[in-house]
């Protein structure tokens, strides 16, 4: 008997990919993309601290996953969680471990930090960069996160240290302590809830992970109450998504019948049998379409050894949270590419459900499918992105201020981006000078990288400054200070 859930089955899916512990598909929605892309430039060209900041089933960890997807060799990422019981010495140790040093358990915390310090100087020796990645930063205790200062500061001879990414609920107070610490507030990665069209998109793209192609299996009714009950949150969506799978398979067991995918190509095929019949014999009518919606009706059989009642309650309880969830269902452009889901499979007649408990009317309320689905219009096809504006002929690409300042000196990294003209817009809407502003082309992932980059400043202390007094849009894009000898860096053989 297979260990695969009994909605594998009934769905029609190759594989499982909403299994929790199984390598999850990566689908770039609300910004997910460029959070990687942000992530990934940080760790090369960056040494704050950065933090991927969001509610819980956000998508944190989806993004981390992703990262190591696509992780240059040149880095050297390790991950750890924090645990209530973490001790100071507990978590050095933890961080050796998982660099494969071999503590020991006699060790003393300073024994340890040098241990680690050693480490990271021998990587940075050879090229690579020691990263540290810590899930629930913000549970961390204080004293406990000042045992790692060390670590992350480097050597005592100014020998770079231990870069850090921190994943956390709630970045306020983490980074008032990393402040306590000498450390600076850190780079920002915040990431947004899913707009309506997003969660569309999400779930067809983990169906098509699956094997299911022609879009999601279920009703826009379905889709919306999916929505809703997740509040925007990607992770809360698809745990949503499989409880529903699973209570329709515990539900419908009682009927004898056969997966919907079987049922469907099953009555294609009597159709096509019957039709045949009926024209052989010289009829011109065409066959009486009841047959076929009484057919079509029949419910199939789901078979599962699902316990119905754990999983009413873990819905029931998201429902219950749902109730302080403010973000509603945000309504979509009209007539933009991007903001229509993808075209929809009307999903089997469900009788409805009787009356019950405050829990099963929310169930039922979820799992209650409409007789007859409209067909959702397809998404129209996007139309081409105008073409980037020629480099030699921008009085911002690379200019002259940026090639001539003085390596010992700071600009700030305002914008990074894939596409040139995206660049090039954001600076038309902030109405930027090409005197302090300018842009330069590099490579992220063997891929074009545009960077933009705003002032020049003697060092970062006087970098980090002058960002409270830039206007709000500038800010709002999270600059951060950048050492212009690194920019040059870029900009050699431009």
């Amino acid at each position: 008997m297979s260990d695969l859930p009994s909605y594998v089955d009934y769905y029609g899916l190759n594989n499982d990919p909403f299994d929790e512990y199984a390598a999850h598909p990566f689908v770039p929605v609300a910004g997910r993309q460029k959070a990687v892309d942000t992530l990934l430039h940080l760790l090369q060209f960056s040494d704050d601290v950065i933090f991927i900041a969001g509610p819980v089933g956000s998508g944190k960890s989806a993004i981390l996953e992703q990262l190591i997807r696509q992780l240059p060799e040149n880095i050297d990422l390790v991950m750890i969680e924090v645990s209530e019981s973490s001790s100071d010495k507990e978590l050095l140790w933890d961080v050796a471990t998982q660099f494969k040093l071999t503590p020991d358990r006699t060790h003393s915390t300073q024994r340890l930090q040098l241990m680690i310090q050693a480490h990271c100087q021998s990587l940075h020796a050879r090229g690579q960069v020691p990263t540290l990645a810590i899930d629930d930063i913000d549970e961390l205790p204080t004293e406990v996160l000042a045992s790692l200062s060390p670590v992350l500061h480097g050597g005592l001879n100014g020998e770079p240290g231990l870069r850090l990414v921190g994943l956390a609920a709630d970045v306020g107070e983490i980074r008032r302590e990393l402040s306590t610490l000498g450390f600076a507030s850190g780079q920002l990665i915040d990431l947004p809830t899913l707009r309506y069209s997003d969660s569309v998109n999400l779930i067809q793209g983990y169906f098509a992970a699956g094997g299911i192609t022609s879009g999601v299996p279920f009703d826009n009714n379905t889709l919306k109450r999916l929505y809703k009950l997740s509040g925007g949150r990607p992770g809360r969506l698809l745990d949503a998504v499989k409880d529903f799978m699973l209570v329709e398979t515990q539900r419908r067991r009682r009927h004898r019948g056969v997966p919907w995918p079987h049922m469907v190509a099953g009555a294609a095929i009597i159709s096509a049998l019957v039709l045949a019949v009926l024209y052989q014999s010289g009829s011109d009518e065409p066959p009486d379409t009841q047959q076929f919606e009484l057919l079509a009706s029949q419910p199939p059989e789901l078979v599962s050894e699902l316990d119905a009642a754990a999983v009413r309650e873990r819905l029931a309880q998201a429902m219950a949270e749902r109730e302080v969830i403010t973000d509603p269902v945000q309504p979509e452009p009209q007539g933009s590419a991007s903001a229509q889901p993808a075209p929809v499979q009307p999903s089997p007649p469900t009788p409805t459900t009787g009356s019950g408990t405050l829990s099963e009317d929310k169930l039922a309320e979820l799992t209650q499918e409409t007789a007859q689905s409209t067909t959702s219009t397809p998404a129209p096809t996007p139309a081409p992105a105008p073409p980037a504006a020629t480099n030699q002929n921008q009085p911002f690409f690379a200019p002259d201020w940026l090639r001539n300042a003085n390596n010992s000196r700071y600009t700030l990294q305002v914008l990074g981006a894939r596409q040139e003209q995206n660049v090039l817009e954001f600076i038309a809407a902030n109405e930027l000078a090409p005197t302090q502003a300018g842009y330069y082309r590099t490579e992220l992932q063997g891929q074009p990288w545009y960077v933009l980059v705003f002032g020049d400043y003697s060092n970062a202390d006087s970098a980090r400054a002058a960002i409270t007094g830039l206007p709000a849009n500038l800010r709002a894009a999270q600059p951060w200070p950048r050492p212009i000898s690194s920019v040059k860096a870029d900009l050699s053989g431009q």
